[in-house]
């Protein structure tokens, strides 16, 4: 019989540039059939899931010139959390970061186990998924009404709108891969306390990756559908003062 019993609450959060990263981590948690099935008795108990969909809050920012944007975009390339419109120097004159989020908020039954370590049972999930922020650059040479800030802004929300579309599209699919692997994931077996709370949380992100690998393939494809050389140059055209 299980010595104590207790429910702990346990958050983790990633961003999507760090999960594969975190993916790779050494877990000390495995699932308990995987040891004695006599470790940590079988939980036949739902698990409650639940979603949250965070669409991101528009910020306009002007604080930045021309050449400051371009810096910024360069340094950002890499990690593909910037879109951007250009002239036909190349210099930057619009940039939208957005920055993609996951939480997973788990309530856990952590108890003792026969043989030493700690049984967790998970209860209920809740996923947090989007953007707290997209921020939108407009480079300060271009004051507020004129005719190339209109232009930016414009092009700029259709990167603003499709950032929150892909979100919307891949939101299911992020959903039916925790709805399902919790579906096999208890009881786990931790060595401590603080492991077993954590460890579906862990499991789940490790669940998660390809899914969120997609989003971010999607979200870069579609953002440079309207970031040709074509789309730049019939932009440049409404505007004679770039």
């Amino acid at each position: 019989m299980p010595s104590s019993e207790r429910s702990s609450a346990a958050r983790t959060g990633l961003r999507a540039a760090a999960l594969a990263g975190a993916a790779l981590a050494v877990l000390t948690v495995v699932p308990a059939q995987a040891r004695d099935a006599s470790v940590c008795a079988q939980d036949a108990a739902p698990v409650n899931v639940t979603m949250e969909v965070e669409r991101g809050r528009v910020v306009g920012d002007l604080s930045l010139d021309k050449a400051q944007l371009t810096a910024r975009f360069a340094s950002r390339h890499a990690k593909g959390t910037g879109a951007r419109m250009t002239t036909g120097k190349w210099d930057t004159v619009g940039l939208t970061e957005s920055s993609l989020e996951i939480v997973t908020s788990t309530s856990t039954l952590v108890r003792s186990a026969r043989g030493g370590g700690y049984c967790a049972d998970l209860r209920s999930v809740r996923l947090k998924v989007g953007y707290p922020e997209l921020r939108v650059y407009i480079p300060r040479e271009y004051p507020t009404g004129s005719c190339a800030y209109d232009v930016v802004r414009e092009h700029e929300l259709e990167h603003v709108a499709i950032t929150r579309a892909v979100l919307d599209d891949h939101a299911p699919r992020l959903r039916t891969v925790v709805a399902e692997a919790v579906q096999t994931i208890n009881p786990l077996w931790a060595p401590t306390r603080e492991a077993a709370k954590g460890a579906a949380a862990k499991l789940l992100h490790r669940a998660l990756e390809p899914a969120v690998v997609a989003l971010k393939a999607d979200h870069r494809r579609r953002n440079k559908a309207i970031d040709g050389h074509d789309n730049y140059v019939r932009l440049q055209r409404r505007c004679d003062n770039w």
